[in-house]
């Protein structure tokens, strides 16, 4: 047992979401399901101090900016805790990040690491703020958990920045969609658009996004105060959600395999020097790592992936309905065939060395394939920056973070109670099976990585607790 553990110190486990993320939007979580396996892991074993002084603390950033406004925003989320006490001296914290999450992890790191000394004012005016220096944050980061990271870029990205004009338009149509939200439900464009959408594709993605509207939309008429103010809560953060991802998109950019003109400013485009240094830095200042990389189902015959060309709207020979394994539309949705396609091809390529992860759970090694990914990003992409070997998990993007299944909300504390059951202001589910890949990844799968994440943020050398 680390001493660390015994002297009333804590450890704080923070999740801290990719691209497009958030840490609620109303019910919807990014995070889906975390906690629950965070309590039965706790209460395993209640007389482990490790176990006992883990808090679990949830991140929300912003969905789309540049990596490095959401790495700041992250370096200001615990440096300000640090002044307030809620990370303790003696605290250390263990960063938990998914997707792009994961790269606002390292760039927060490179720029604290880069100058130790630089200080902060925060929590005061001009004649008591208080200092923090970027060592008093890093100093307490022990532990950083990659999941389903593009660290060297993914092919959707390029393949996104080339349409730009759909993109301001889906950004657009989104701000529409919940401007209407404010108003009654009949009237509501959004939520009728969802509703079809989701019968048409029958795609959980846009039964999520009716989800959304009608809790922030019909809620708001309720006679409950306490919905309402629920409802209006849930609504500002749905705007501002959505506000952001009109107002800034940077990280598309940041997330390119092909690097960008301009300054350095996103860890996938580090050079191999760059690279070098980072991971020497972070064996001298005790950061362990861990990284899990995703990979699921493809649903394209063998010619399609040997050729490789990219998926161009023009050319219905590249069409993501074109070239699919026989019975490919019965195991999958239109959503999940789009975006593997875009992944599939693209300018990413494996880097020096082979591309070898091990099988989570049996210790097999397996060699990742370039066109292969999880839906979202190349799969050999997510092989660890750093010195530890990389877990791999069959599922898809979505499923690692608790969506992979669509599953009921759960009743209320009235229902609980015995009286009659309260509607969750029409909201009709709490998870999402948000990328249908055809994925065998079930409740006791999800239970399995979560629990060796923690394991792992408790441990006393970078190896499992």
């Amino acid at each position: 047992m680390s001493s660390r553990a015994s002297d009333g110190s804590r450890l704080h486990i923070v999740l801290v979401p990719g691209f497009g993320g958030f840490d609620a939007l109303g019910r919807l979580h990014y995070y889906a399901g975390v906690t629950p396996v965070f309590r039965e892991w706790q209460a395993e074993d209640p007389d482990d101090p490790r176990r006992a002084r883990a808090v679990l603390h949830y991140f929300d950033n912003l969905p789309t900016a540049a990596v490095s406004t959401r790495a700041e925003r992250l370096r200001r989320y615990l440096a300000r805790r640090v002044v307030r006490n809620e990370i303790q001296r003696g605290d250390t914290v263990a960063l938990v990040g998914h997707s792009t999450g994961g790269l606002d992890i390292r760039w927060m790191l490179w720029t604290l690491l880069a100058d130790p000394n630089a200080v902060k004012w925060l929590d005061g005016s001009t004649e008591n703020a208080v200092p923090v220096r970027n060592d008093d944050v890093r100093g307490r980061v022990k532990r950083v958990v990659f999941l389903s990271v593009p660290q060297r870029g993914t092919n959707i990205a390029d393949w996104l920045s080339a349409y730009e004009m759909p993109r301001r338009f889906l950004a657009e149509a989104l701000s529409e969609a919940v401007h209407d939200s404010g108003r009654r439900r009949d009237r509501s464009l959004g939520e009728w658009l969802t509703k079809n959408l989701a019968e048409w594709v029958d795609a959980d993605l846009f039964r999520a996004a009716q989800d959304v509207l009608i809790e922030t939309d019909a809620a708001r008429f309720a006679p409950d105060s306490m919905d309402a103010v629920e409802a209006r809560e849930a609504y500002t953060r749905l705007w501002l959600w959505s506000s952001g991802i009109a107002a800034d998109f940077n990280a598309l950019s940041d997330l390119m395999c092909a690097r960008p003109s301009g300054d350095l400013r996103s860890p996938v485009h580090l050079s191999d020097e760059q690279r070098t240094w980072e991971r020497s830095v972070w064996r001298e200042r005790g950061i362990a790592t861990r990284s899990y990389a995703t990979v699921s189902r493809c649903p394209f015959e063998r010619r399609v992936l040997d050729e490789r060309q990219p998926w161009v709207w023009w050319d219905l020979r590249t069409f993501p309905e074109v070239g699919l394994v026989p019975d490919a539309r019965e195991w999958s949705d239109v959503f999940y065939r789009f975006c593997y396609r875009a992944c599939l091809s693209g300018p990413f390529m494996l880097a020096d060395g082979p591309g070898v992860a091990t099988m989570f759970g049996t210790g097999e090694k397996r060699r990742v394939e370039v066109w292969e990914n999880d839906g979202i990003v190349n799969t050999a992409s997510m092989l660890s920056p750093g010195d530890d070997d990389t877990l791999l998990v069959e599922c898809d993007h979505g499923d690692i973070i608790g969506h992979y299944k669509l599953a009921r909300m759960p009743p209320d504390d009235q229902h609980r109670a015995g009286a009659a059951a309260k509607p969750h202001c029409g909201r009709r589910y709490h998870t999402y099976d948000l990328l249908r890949s055809g994925s065998t990844f079930g409740d006791e799968e999800f239970r399995k990585v979560w629990r060796d994440i923690f394991d792992f943020c408790v441990s006393d050398n970078g190896t499992a607790a």
